[in-house]
């Protein structure tokens, strides 16, 4: 029984090890700006270990190959996580705006301006004016002469 419970200590601290591996390799391939390639590597270590590190990454290597969908889904993880930065919500907000979610968008502009004091107040009230005006410019027909 001693013997099965030391093979079991040794195969988790063994996939512990290479959880870190898969991370260092995605670090190296996001830090030579190969976003592509080190987004599996992100989820695979994501999915290892829930981490700020890999959503976060992960949000940013989505958001630099212009993929907001995928973006939006990993800041939206990223705010909730024990250690998010102010810069996340912003970055969570500009997905949210790329894809056309306006009023979720404001909101995390608000919270934004709300947990950063270095914010500049006149570009956020900026970022926000731009949301209101794309929802109401969204019903507004569009008259062709």
């Amino acid at each position: 029984m001693r013997r099965i419970y030391s093979i079991l200590v040794l195969l988790l601290a063994g996939l512990q090890g290479y959880g870190q591996y898969i991370l260092k390799k995605a670090d190296l391939l996001y830090n030579q700006y190969k976003f592509a390639d080190a987004i599996p590597l992100y989820e695979r270590a994501y999915r290892q270990k829930i981490s700020l590190h890999a959503a976060e990454r992960l949000g940013d290597s989505y958001r630099l190959n212009n993929n907001y969908q995928q973006a939006e889904h990993w800041y939206g993880i990223t705010v909730t996580l024990p250690g998010n930065r102010p810069q996340h919500r912003l970055y969570y907000a500009k997905a949210l705006q790329s894809n056309g979610k306006f009023n979720e968008a404001r909101q995390q502009y608000e919270a934004f301006a709300a947990s950063d004091t270095t914010a500049n107040a006149a570009l956020v009230r900026a970022w926000i004016t731009s949301c209101d005006s794309a929802r109401t410019g969204w019903r507004i027909p569009l008259i062709r002469r």
